[in-house]
C-alpha cells in the first residue's frame, strides 16, 4: 500500500516541497484573485476536514486581521477555490499555520506546515467531483485514508499507516442531514468524541461539577486528616475535557506559575466536557467553574478551612489564574 507509484511520487513531492515551502506561500499570495478574512473557519477544501479537528464552520468575516488563535486568512483563485489558508497565533502576532492547496483534474494537493517547514503532504483522489481516497507523506510516516459514503452522504474515514495504528471516524447526521458529531474509532472499541454540535446544560454541569468535587475533596481531606492546607485548585482543561484537583500547604507564595508545584497535584481528575469546545462554549464553562469554586468555599467540605482567613480557593485554566475566592 505504501510503496506503490503513487506513494513514491508522493515522497518525492514532499522532499521538492521542502525546499521551496516558503516561496510557495508567496506565490499563492501573489496569484491570489480575492482575500477573505474571519474569526472562525470559513472553508473546507477537503471533506470536513475543519471539523476532523473539532473546529466548526460557522467563521465570520471581518475586515483586518486579529491577533487571535482563531483567526484566518484565506487567498482564493480566480474561480472562488482557496488555494492558501494562513491561521494566525495569538502569542507570535504573524500568520503561523498555513494550508497550501492546488487543484489537478484528478486530485487535489493540500500542504499542510508552519512558518518555517512543511509538516505533511496530501494528495486527495477524486472521482465525478468526489475525494474517494487522501494519501498522506509527513516527516516520518505515511498514511492512506479511505472515505467511505452512502448515496453521497460521508459515513466514514478508515485510515491505515505505515506504523500499523489504524482507525476510523464515523460521521453521524441529524434528522435535517446536517453533520452531528464524529467519532474516532481504534480496533479494540475504544471511542471518542471529536466534533459535536451538542448543547451543554451549564446549570447541570455546574451541579456535576460541585458534587463530584465535595466528593473527591471529602475523600482526600480524610486521608489527610491533620494536614494545614492553605488553598485548593479546579484547573480546568477545557481543550482536554477534565477538571484537575489540586492541594497546596504552603502559602509562602500567593501564587505560583502552576498546581503542578503544588504540595498534592492533580490528586483528582474529574471529567468536564467530552467533546471539543468553542470559544463561546469555553468562555461559559470557565464562568461556570468560576461559579462552583463560590459554592464550594461555603460547602460542608470546605467549612473548616474556610474558617482560616488565609485558606483561597483558586480556579485555573491552563495554569491561567482566571479568579481567587475569597
Amino acid at each position: 500500500m505504501f510503496s506503490d507509484e503513487k506513494f513514491t511520487a508522493l515522497k518525492k513531492r514532499f522532499a521538492e516541497v521542502k525546499k521551496h515551502y516558503l516561496s510557495m506561500i508567496d506565490e499563492k499570495r501573489n496569484v491570489a484573485a480575492k482575500t477573505v478574512i474571519s474569526k472562525g473557519c470559513m472553508y473546507n477544501v477537503l471533506p470536513f476536514e475543519n471539523e476532523q479537528h473539532g473546529y466548526k464552520v460557522n467563521g465570520k468575516i471581518i475586515p483586518a486581521p486579529i491577533m487571535r488563535d482563531d483567526c484566518y486568512i484565506y487567498r482564493l483563485d480566480e474561480n472562488g477555490r482557496v488555494i492558501l489558508m494562513e491561521n494566525m497565533s495569538e502569542f507570535l502576532k504573524i500568520p503561523t499555520y498555513f494550508s497550501l492547496y492546488t487543484y489537478f483534474e484528478d486530485y487535489i494537493e493540500h500542504i499542510y506546515g508552519d512558518n518555517s517547514a512543511p509538516y505533511r503532504a496530501e494528495w486527495a483522489y477524486r472521482e465525478s467531483g468526489t475525494v474517494k481516497k487522501i494519501l498522506c507523506c509527513a516527516a516520518k510516516s505515511c498514511s492512506v485514508n479511505l472515505l467511505e459514503y452512502e448515496d453521497s452522504v460521508l459515513m466514514g474515514i478508515r485510515f491505515f499507516t505505515d506504523s500499523g495504528q489504524p482507525f476510523n471516524l464515523q460521521f453521524l447526521y441529524d434528522a435535517n442531514g446536517a453533520l452531528q458529531a464524529i467519532f474516532r474509532i481504534w480496533p479494540k472499541g475504544q471511542k471518542a468524541t471529536i466534533y459535536s454540535t451538542a448543547k451543554i446544560n451549564y446549570k447541570a454541569l455546574g451541579l456535576r461539577l460541585f458534587a463530584e468535587t465535595e466528593q473527591a475533596v471529602s475523600a482526600f481531606l480524610k486521608e489527610h486528616d491533620g494536614e494545614h492546607f492553605t488553598r485548593f485548585a479546579l484547573d480546568c482543561y477545557t481543550g482536554h475535557g477534565y477538571v484537575s484537583l489540586c492541594f497546596d500547604t504552603d502559602l509562602s507564595e500567593q501564587y505560583k506559575d502552576s498546581p503542578a508545584d503544588w504540595a498534592h497535584c492533580d490528586f483528582a481528575s474529574l471529567p468536564l466536557v467530552e467533546f471539543p469546545l468553542d470559544d463561546e462554549q469555553i468562555a461559559k464553562v470557565k464562568k461556570t467553574a468560576i461559579k462552583v469554586a463560590g459554592d464550594l468555599l461555603k460547602s460542608e467540605a470546605f467549612r473548616t478551612l474556610a474558617q482560616d482567613g488565609a485558606f483561597r480557593i483558586l480556579v485555573f485554566d491552563h495554569n491561567e489564574l482566571l479568579c481567587e475566592k475569597p
